[in-house]
């Protein structure tokens, strides 16, 4: 039998955000070191209203990255997407030059109907 899990309501999304990189052969690897470096996964992560952050490799395509986010609210969204770093470098790309996909990315947002 399987239960499903039960969240405190402060913690439920509203806004959700999934996204697709497609990668050029030649940097998938360079982006997968980055997703794992303290400038991936953990920024977007620890970032103010973020409730889960997490990019995965698609089954069937390896240059293809999916991200997949869940936020209290679409401004906290769209605040984190206009930090920048120290150097005035988006902190949202991770460091990941857009040059490196073979395409540009799709972002799909959504609204939560949990």
């Amino acid at each position: 039998m399987r239960f499903l899990t039960t969240y405190p309501t402060n913690l439920m999304a509203n806004f959700t955000m999934s996204a697709t990189l497609k990668a050029k052969p030649e940097y998938r690897d360079k982006i997968i070191e980055i997703m794992k470096s303290p400038k991936g996964v953990a920024v977007g992560r620890q970032a103010k209203g973020n409730i889960f952050f997490d990019i995965s490799l698609d089954d069937q395509d390896p240059n293809l990255f999916r991200a997949y986010e869940n936020w209290h609210t679409k401004e906290e969204w769209e605040a984190f997407m206009q930090l920048k770093d120290e150097d005035g470098v988006l902190i949202a790309t991770h460091g990941i030059d857009f040059d490196w996909l073979s395409e540009p990315p799709v972002f799909n947002p959504g609204t939560s109907l949990g």
